[in-house]
């Protein structure tokens, strides 16, 4: 029966085997050092290039807490956490104010949820990048009314009672202004109110106002609330269609007869929507690991829209106003990396974009590993050739000094020449060499030693001679 190896001799049979690798690495370290620091630096370039370590905190900003796009970010905050990064949700005023953050470079945020339509001229969107539109945020007009006699009514109409256009700073306000500007309307103190959305809701229900414009998912508490309010009716944009052309980040929405409630027939005839939509709007230097997590994120709680958009329809890209990043558009193109359905996302996306890149190191490497082995002969034959030529300049020596004191001191030298030639480890293809060199050396020892013990004999009869 075979001993069973006690913890004892196999923890110190382990440590053997480490402390000969160590010193094979370190023998290998001596011997090829100029092959292998040239590795060292190209794989060192290549990681710097592929950029290996992602940040493991981002900060977004995300609008009011009391925002549905500030609980639509938790749900990013819950997908980030599962994959070992941690996002910061930011609080702000709203969507303009994500957006001034988002332009400021000595801001911490690097993502934020914006309305597509904020980017009036290319100067807006410097050093911006966007990963798709996530969701649609209609245009909201809520009335006091009667749709079945309203069909035909204008937007400009519907603006010239009391209405609530959003505070100062908000996505409903700045939308509100380019919606008054494209019809020809100016805002008006005496009618035009800039309400926060909670004062405005409470203005609207005591009457205190007769309309309310906002702009808010379909999602959101504040937009269910006034859905079921009987009496209060959402407006038709019957030129939908023109806002569209004339504004590029709008899309038309068509909600059927009964689509908000079938109870009570809510709309009574169908009706069409402005949309914009939320777009994930991040600053160009993020770490590209992170966009390709945002858009998978994006795919997995965005991707079911219910209501108004069609499966799988987010993200996408709808808002052109901003420039599209090119994490994105391989996005669209190709989808996440296959890696990351088995490996964690940043070793998957690590992997995927240095794959390019390994192709020149490995064009590099090949030839260089394949002449580590022919460098190490190399350098094991110079040491032989050096070994060589001490052994001739200890012959030219005593040629020129025939003393037994130098005799004595050459023989001792070449006892340490063979010792140290002993401790060279030799290539399989230099063992001939190899031996050839200790047979010289004992060759010449030998001979040394002969006229060391003849001039021994010579100075003895010296001495007896009278």
């Amino acid at each position: 029966m075979r001993p069973t190896v006690t913890r004892h001799v196999f923890v110190k049979r382990v440590k053997a085997t480490l402390i000969d690798a160590f010193r094979q690495g370190r023998r290998l370290m001596r011997d090829a050092g100029h092959p292998i620091l040239l590795l060292m630096i190209a794989l060192s370039t290549l990681l710097w290039f592929a950029k290996p370590a992602p940040p493991k905190i981002v900060e977004m900003a995300a609008g009011r807490p009391t925002d549905y796009s500030f609980e639509l970010a938790q749900r990013y905050v819950q997908f980030f956490a599962r994959n070992g990064v941690e996002l910061r949700l930011v609080p702000t005023q709203g969507a303009l104010d994500n957006f001034e953050r988002l332009k400021n470079t000595r801001d911490a945020v690097k993502v934020a949820m914006i309305q597509g339509g904020f980017a009036d001229n290319p100067e807006d969107v410097t050093g911006l990048l966007s990963l798709g539109s996530i969701a649609y945020e209609p245009v909201w007009l809520f009335y006091w009314g009667d749709q079945a006699d309203d069909v035909q009514r204008p937007l400009t109409e519907l603006l010239k009672g009391p209405v609530s256009i959003g505070n100062i700073g908000s996505g409903t306000h700045a939308k509100a202004l380019q919606l008054l500007k494209i019809t020809g309307m100016t805002p008006r103190a005496d009618s035009m109110y800039e309400l926060p959305e909670d004062q405005a809701v409470e203005a609207l229900k005591r009457r205190e106002i007769n309309a309310m414009l906002v702009v808010e998912h379909y999602e959101s508490p504040l937009i269910q609330d006034l859905l079921k309010i009987d009496g209060l009716v959402v407006a038709d944009f019957i030129r939908a269609r023109a806002y569209a052309k004339l504004l590029g980040y709008i899309e038309v929405l068509h909600v059927p007869m009964g689509g908000f409630d079938l109870v009570r027939n809510f709309p009574k005839h169908d009706i069409q929507l402005l949309s914009t939509t939320t777009t994930l709007v991040i600053e160009d230097d993020l770490h590209p690991a992170i966009q390709m997590l945002f858009m998978e994120a994006s795919a997995a709680i965005v991707g079911h829209e219910r209501f108004f958009g069609d499966a799988k329809e987010f993200p996408s890209i709808k808002d052109p106003t901003i420039p599209l990043s090119a994490v994105a558009h391989q996005y669209f193109e190709k989808g996440a990396p296959t890696l990351s359905y088995y490996l964690p996302f940043w070793v998957a996306e690590f992997l995927e974009r240095i794959g390019l890149l390994l192709v020149p190191f490995v064009a590099f490497a090949y030839p260089v590993m394949r002449s580590i082995p022919g460098f190490l002969i190399n350098r094991a034959r110079k040491r032989i050739e050096r070994v060589y030529l001490e052994l001739r300049r200890i012959e030219h020596e005593v040629s020129a000094d025939f003393s037994p004191a130098m005799l004595d001191q050459k023989i001792t030298a070449l006892d340490r020449m063979a010792a140290e030639v002993l401790r060279i480890k030799i290539h399989k293809k230099l063992v001939a060499e190899f031996y050839a060199l200790r047979s010289d050396i004992e060759f010449v020892r030998a001979v040394l030693i002969r006229l060391r013990q003849a001039e021994a004999c010579s100075e003895e009869k010296t001495g007896l001679k009278p």
